[in-house]
C-alpha cells in the first residue's frame, strides 16, 4: 500500500501527459489526405502575398507612383503603394499628412477613366477600407483589390484586383 501511494503522483503526471499530448491536436504522423464531403465545395488557393522588401517599386518616388495620378501633394506621405495586376497601370497610393487623415488616390483606368480619390473608411483585420464620393468602397489588403457597391456596376456585382506590387511603412 506504501508503495502504490508513493508512485501515485508520478502515474497521474504521465497520465496528464499522455492526454495532453492526445488532445493536442497536432498529429504530425499521419498527412492530411482527407477528402471533402460529397456536396460541399473547396475554397481556392490563395495567391501568394507578394514580398515587401522596405524599398518602393521601381515605378514609385518619394512621393507615390511617377507619371501618375496616385500620388501625394506636398506635406503628405505615402504610406501605401498598391500597383495592381503586374503589366498594368492600375496604381493606388494611400496619402497621409502628420496626424491627418488618410486618403486614397487611385488610378484605375479599368475602373474609372478619371483618375479619382476616396476618403479613409475603417481599417480591419488585414485590410483598410475606403469609401469614394459617389459611394464605391475600395478594399486594399496584401493580396487583393475588392471593389464593391460601385454605382457605375450592376448592383451586387464585385470586382477584385489581383494585387503585383505592394509596398508599406507599416
Amino acid at each position: 500500500m506504501f508503495v502504490v501511494r508513493s508512485c501515485f503522483p508520478v502515474l497521474t503526471g504521465l497520465a496528464l501527459l499522455a492526454s495532453t499530448a492526445a488532445c493536442s491536436g497536432s498529429d504530425a504522423a499521419s498527412p492530411a489526405t482527407a477528402t471533402p464531403p460529397t456536396g460541399t465545395t473547396t475554397a481556392a488557393a490563395t495567391p501568394s502575398i507578394p514580398a515587401t522588401s522596405g524599398a518602393q517599386p521601381p515605378a514609385a518616388d518619394a512621393q507615390g507612383w511617377r507619371d501618375s495620378f496616385a500620388r501625394c501633394g506636398d506635406g503628405e506621405r505615402p504610406v501605401l503603394l498598391i500597383g495592381a495586376l503586374l503589366g498594368t497601370t492600375q496604381r493606388l497610393a494611400v496619402c497621409e499628412e502628420p496626424g491627418g487623415p488618410r486618403v486614397l488616390r487611385a488610378d484605375v483606368p479599368q475602373l474609372r477613366a478619371q483618375p479619382f480619390e476616396a476618403k479613409f473608411f475603417t481599417f480591419t483585420a488585414n485590410s483598410q477600407q475606403f469609401l469614394a464620393a459617389d459611394g464605391m468602397k475600395l478594399d486594399l489588403s496584401r493580396q487583393m483589390v475588392t471593389i464593391t457597391d460601385d454605382p457605375q456596376m450592376k448592383r451586387g456585382v464585385v470586382q477584385s484586383f489581383t494585387v503585383g506590387e505592394y509596398w508599406s511603412t507599416f
